[in-house]
């Protein structure tokens, strides 16, 4: 899904209803667009070093927590994307390769969250979390001389806000804008031993809804 279109439905939505549901237990769903920045690879055994992009992707997230009176909601938040490689570059040796490949990317939140009001009905969110991020690497490169794959965890945190508005009275629509982070993982290279891939940070805009349990 393109953002252009995450982020017009969005605004469809919030300017749709009045103000946002109330405290409880509630779960969630969403879909997002995720844009990586560029990031450092090496291979110490080789003394080999560069940089390594991806490719924008959806990702998916659900969550489950509680809002209390004040705004102040804690959840526990689950986020899966796949980013497929763009390009990679060998700096000593001043090569540039297509990186074809993927990175498989499920990552765990504990996320505390602020929701307040606006003005017309709509509210603001601020939140922050910190989690764990497993990623799967199968990638290849300089036509097939650099093979890595490999399963690797590393500490994941996020920051972020939107705006939030309510469609029925025990549901939310959210959409937001969150800089997220993974740190660097460690998997394998063919004939080269461990290959460190720098933590991938990602610029994400995300729309989702809200279902509370008990209004």
């Amino acid at each position: 899904m393109k953002l252009r279109t995450i982020v017009l439905a969005g605004f469809a939505c919030a300017l749709a209803a009045p103000a946002w549901a109330g405290s409880g237990f509630y779960v969630g769903a969403g879909l997002g667009s995720q844009s990586p920045m560029s990031s450092d690879w090496k291979a110490p055994s080789l003394n080999q070093f560069g940089k390594y992009s991806l490719k924008r992707s959806n990702t998916f997230i659900a969550d489950a927590g509680y809002k209390f009176s004040s705004g102040l909601r804690i959840e526990v938040e689950s986020q899966f994307g796949q980013y497929d490689g763009h390009d990679i570059t060998n700096d000593p040796l001043n090569l540039v390769s297509d990186l074809h490949g993927h990175i498989s990317q499920s990552t765990v939140y504990l996320n505390a969250n602020y929701d307040f009001p606006i003005f017309s009905g709509l509210g603001g969110t601020i939140g922050a979390g910190v989690g764990s991020a497993w990623s799967n690497t199968k990638g290849s490169a300089f036509s097939g001389l650099a093979v890595v794959h490999g399963d690797d965890r590393a500490f994941a945190w996020q920051v972020g806000g939107g705006i939030t508005h309510r469609l029925l009275p025990n549901l939310d629509v959210q959409l937001d804008y969150r800089y997220q982070g993974a740190g660097s993982t460690t998997i394998t290279e063919n004939g080269a031993g461990d290959f460190h891939l720098g933590g991938i940070k990602a610029q994400t805009v995300t729309l989702s809804a809200r279902l509370y349990l008990l209004p």
